[in-house]
């Protein structure tokens, strides 16, 4: 399953017309993909949790979280991951810059980041039609339970908890959330 998710992944990124730089001559944003895999229960996870803090959730919390019905332990879960290269066009032309981006790169960055959000939307819905259960943590919602502190609801995305958030600041009133997971 390993060589066909790399395929399904490497043609998409090859193949399809999105992968685009969004400019006059339609150039591509990004190059063949790197990808990796990991154990649903790989040390790490609780790791970058416990800098990143207690509401970011490991590879196992956020499809608990999705697939409420079906159980599932993490060390029955697989992580994939991508990098996506810029081509070497951008590459060059990114480093004469000395202080903005080339304009390759900033296209990159915001056509590329579209065209990375078909891409995760793409093998999940490859994997579902084999059957697999598969979630993006981008395109999850995921709230905090403020009776509990602690992620248990689909619905809204948070990088501030809410519920304990600042109390005596001019903005304590308008605590600042996030609709999409920003990482």
């Amino acid at each position: 399953n390993a060589k066909w998710i790399e395929t399904v992944t490497q043609d998409y990124v090859d193949t399809s017309p999105e992968n685009t730089l969004g400019n006059e001559d339609n150039d591509r944003a990004f190059s063949r993909p790197l990808v990796g895999f990991s154990n649903g229960d790989d040390p790490l996870y609780e790791e970058f949790k416990s800098h990143v803090g207690s509401f970011s959730l490991t590879p196992w919390e956020l499809f608990a979280i999705s697939y409420r019905e079906f159980s599932v332990k993490p060390e029955e879960l697989s992580v994939i991951s991508w990098i996506l290269p810029h081509t070497q066009p951008t590459k060059k032309e990114n480093s004469k810059e000395k202080y903005y981006p080339s304009e390759r790169w900033a296209r990159a960055r915001v056509f590329g980041e579209n065209f990375n959000d078909r891409l995760r939307k793409h093998l999940v819905e490859n994997l579902s039609h084999r059957g697999y259960r598969a979630v993006a943590p981008l395109f999850t919602r995921v709230r905090l339970n403020s009776s509990f502190l602690e992620t248990a609801l689909r619905g809204l995305t948070t990088l501030v908890k809410t519920a304990d958030g600042p109390r005596k600041t001019s903005s304590s009133q308008t605590t600042p959330s996030y609709t999409e997971t920003l990482f």
